[in-house]
């Protein structure tokens, strides 16, 4: 018996615009230019296995249409008040976080100030020790309070834009760096 061999060569980008001319036939998906010889016994092995590749791409493409179709659903005006109540929470917390340090700060200056004008060294050195662990305390608890604040924000929009927008969100609007607390100051 003499078979008949049938070389194809072709690149095809696998985009929804050409999977919808798949059923046409047979679809051949060939990538890096990988040469696949046929013979004429194998075709109809091969046309079932190509409309098992069809079927499982419509299967992978209907969810990213379906969420296109939800995008376009979304309640605009309702986010960008969900974002502007979030940015502006923010906004307080750091300053909120600015008037603390600046707090700090001066009571730092003032308490070393007073330090440096103890005659006694054993004074002088425990003021100084007690002037910098205040400030430790009071720059710990600003930056905590700061952390806690802006997560608070992130998870009131959150919480916001799944229940009263309906809207799942973006990986750029999800819980971000911002919240988690990853700040160093």
């Amino acid at each position: 018996m003499q078979h008949h061999t049938k070389t194809v060569h072709e690149d095809y980008a696998l985009t929804p615009e050409t999977t919808h001319g798949i059923m046409r036939g047979y679809y051949l998906f060939m990538k890096n230019n990988i040469i696949m010889t046929f013979s004429k016994s194998h075709t109809s092995e091969f046309l079932a296995a190509a409309l098992i590749g069809v079927f499982a791409l419509s299967l992978l493409i209907s969810p990213l249409t379906a969420r296109a179709a939800r995008v376009s659903n979304v309640n605009l005006t309702c986010m960008q008040t969900a974002v502007d109540v979030r940015e502006d929470a923010i906004i307080d917390a750091f300053t909120t976080f600015n008037d603390d340090v600046s707090e700090a700060l001066t009571a730092r200056k003032t308490a070393l100030h007073t330090a440096w004008g103890l005659t006694e060294r054993t004074a002088r050195n425990t003021a100084i020790k007690s002037a910098w662990a205040t400030w430790k305390t009071m720059h710990k608890s600003a930056l905590k309070d700061l952390k806690e604040d802006r997560k608070a924000a992130w998870d009131t929009f959150k919480t916001t834009a799944k229940t009263t927008c309906r809207e799942t969100l973006p990986a750029d609007e999800a819980l971000s760096k911002d919240a988690s607390g990853s700040i160093s100051l």
